[in-house]
């Protein structure tokens, strides 16, 4: 199968082994990128966020769980949706099946947008980032890895 975007994870078997190699404990994921991301978005108390490429939301709850204002994910695959919500089940938080790229960004409505190894799929990324930029709060910043 050759990666068509987000649905690629769509198929029960990829989506099954990605989920297990990015939950485990030694995963690239956990000992790589989370502990320098972590650092870059410091505090999310009272933030409004957006997470495009949500995944499973995980990192939702986690900001949920420290207080954000709010949280929303965006995820262009349909079975991390349902993860997503499955996720964030009994919380305040949201996650909407739509594309990065063809999603309605509200204006000035985000705190912290962040996105977690998910923009390495995008074929215009000067134009997704032109779309980040107009979610963005007036002090509003985006993290990515």
């Amino acid at each position: 199968m050759s990666y068509t975007g987000p649905q690629f994870f769509d198929d029960e078997q990829i989506f099954a082994t990605y989920q297990q190699r990015r939950n485990s404990a030694g995963s690239a994921n956990h000992t790589l990128e989370w502990p320098i991301f972590r650092e870059l978005v410091g505090a999310v108390h009272g933030l409004r966020i957006l997470d495009l490429g949500c995944g499973d939301a995980s990192f939702g709850l986690d900001a949920l769980t420290q207080g954000c204002a709010s949280y929303l994910g965006v995820e262009g695959s349909q079975k991390m949706a349902e993860a997503g919500r499955q996720t964030l089940a009994g919380t305040a938080g949201h996650v909407i099946h739509a594309s990065m790229e063809s999603w309605a960004y509200p204006v000035k409505q985000f705190d912290l947008v962040i996105s977690r190894m998910a923009l390495h799929y995008i074929v215009d990324i000067a134009a997704l980032f032109g779309q980040v930029y107009t979610a963005l709060a007036d002090s509003g910043r985006f993290v990515f890895s």
